[in-house]
């Protein structure tokens, strides 16, 4: 029996393990470039904040590499920063267009290939209403939430069987204010980089 061609196709492109994320998927613009998509995406909203993205991108000579990994964003943004390390690398992205936390931290090239550090998918086993130091101060925290800024990049350390990824993110009732605690929060992986999930470790008061 004769298989047809795109059924083939459809396999071997099935088969085909995800293409990795390297180097070659930054975009370094001009230090200046997210007040210049302010402007030069003015008029655009929704879906087509991204499209402008990616058009402003082709103008400026984006790699096709960099212009693909935009399109995977849920939201209009690029890979600013690739930083290679031992089965997992690490990714700096920005989102021009939100209001706050600008930035994040996204696990790169491993199951699944990109992971962002501030997902709440991700953090939905973080749970600071059971530290005890949060509950001493529930009342005037009720309005608190993990400020993640996309500057601190998370320090890799091996565990017993695979290695995690621990981030220090303070907790805040606004992005400018001052810090109220900081949660250590880990984020496992398999030796083979298969991402297990994200827990609390600690929570504690902040160093003064």
């Amino acid at each position: 029996m004769r298989i047809p061609l795109l059924l083939i196709a459809a396999a071997a492109m099935a088969a085909a393990p995800a293409t990795r994320t390297g180097p070659d998927a930054v975009w370094a613009p001009l230090m200046d470039v997210d007040a210049q998509l302010h402007v030069a995406c003015k008029n655009a909203s929704g879906k087509g904040l991204g499209k402008c993205l990616r058009d402003y991108m082709k103008q400026t000579e984006a790699s096709l590499e960099a212009i693909a990994f935009s399109e995977t964003l849920d939201q209009p943004g690029y890979l600013r920063e690739f930083i290679p390390k031992e089965k997992i690398d690490l990714g700096r992205v920005d989102f021009p267009f939100r209001a706050n936390t600008n930035q994040t931290i996204y696990f790169l090239n491993g199951d699944p290939p990109r992971i962002d550090e501030a997902d709440d998918k991700v953090l939905k086993k973080v749970d600071l209403t059971r530290e005890p130091l949060y509950r001493e101060n529930r009342r005037a925290w009720k309005s608190a939430f993990l400020v993640f800024d996309g500057f601190t990049l998370p320090e890799r350390v091996p565990t017993n069987d695979g290695f995690r990824f621990t981030a220090s993110v303070p907790l805040r009732t606004c992005h400018a204010c001052e810090d109220l605690a900081v949660a250590s929060i880990a984020y496992d992986f398999t030796n083979a980089g298969k991402f297990r999930g994200a827990k609390l470790l600690s929570l504690e008061k902040p160093v003064r």
